[in-house]
C-alpha cells in the first residue's frame, strides 16, 4: 500500500521513479562510481534485483555507465545530470515521506528499525522462524 501510494504521489508531481530506487539515489549522491556489486552490498540486495533497479533507472535516463579502468566486465555506475537536476524535489518528497512515517510509527523509527537490524544481525529472522517452527513441531 505504501509503495502503490509512493508512485502514485510521484506519477501526480511528474516525477517518473519507482519507490524502490530512492536507495540507489541516495547512495550514488555520496558516492560516486559505483559497481552492481558494491550498491548490492551496501544494500543488502541481491546482483539481479539491483540489476533489474538499474536497468530501469537508465531507461529513464537517471544513471549512466562508464567501463570499470581495470574491468571491463564491471561497469561504474553515476548519477545522471537529469538525476542530479531532479534530486532536490525527489530529496523534498523523501523528507514528507520520512515524516509521515514518524507519524504512523512513532517518533522512533530509526530506533526501531536499528533495533530489528541489529537483533537481526545478532539471529536471522530465517533462524528466529526455524526455532518457533520447531517448537510448534
Amino acid at each position: 500500500s505504501l509503495l502503490y501510494s509512493a508512485k502514485e504521489i510521484y506519477k501526480s508531481k511528474g516525477l517518473d521513479i519507482d519507490p524502490n530506487w530512492h536507495l540507489v539515489f541516495l547512495l550514488l549522491k555520496e558516492n560516486r562510481d559505483m559497481t552492481v556489486m558494491e550498491i548490492a552490498d551496501k544494500l543488502k540486495l541481491s546482483h539481479p534485483a539491483v540489476i533489474k533497479i538499474i536497468l530501469k533507472m537508465k531507461c529513464a535516463g537517471y544513471l549512466e555507465s562508464d567501463d570499470h579502468p581495470t574491468d571491463k566486465r564491471k561497469q561504474l555506475l553515476n548519477l545522471s545530470e537529469k538525476a542530479r537536476r531532479e534530486l532536490p524535489a525527489l530529496e523534498e518528497e523523501w523528507r514528507i515521506t520520512e515524516m509521515l512515517l514518524s507519524q504512523l510509527v512513532g517518533e522512533d523509527l530509526y530506533k526501531s528499525l536499528g533495533n530489528i537490524e541489529q537483533a537481526l544481525a545478532d539471529k536471522s529472522f530465517q533462524d528466529r522462524y526455524k526455532s518457533v517452527s520447531t517448537k510448534r513441531s
